[in-house]
């Protein structure tokens, strides 16, 4: 089984940040990810800093927004 390569984008709505297809989120030029808080067994979320406020998301949908094409259904 191939190992899938982790590609990163920048989050376009969160200025200063990337999230990777593998479901990993950074600040942008770090190499570090982000904690993440585990909500249930398919919900995680991050905290992210826009315009000096915070902002929960969760990853699934900071994914989504990245890269569309891995949508499914």
């Amino acid at each position: 089984m191939a190992k899938e390569v982790e590609e990163w984008r920048t989050l376009r709505d969160y200025p200063g940040y990337e999230v990777s297809n593998l479901g990993g989120v950074r600040e942008s030029g770090s190499k570090q990810h982000l904690s993440v808080q585990k909500l249930d067994s398919k919900t995680s979320i991050v905290s992210l800093r826009k315009d000096g406020r915070p902002y929960s998301r969760a990853i699934s949908a900071l994914v989504e927004m990245a890269f569309p094409e891995l949508r499914h259904g």
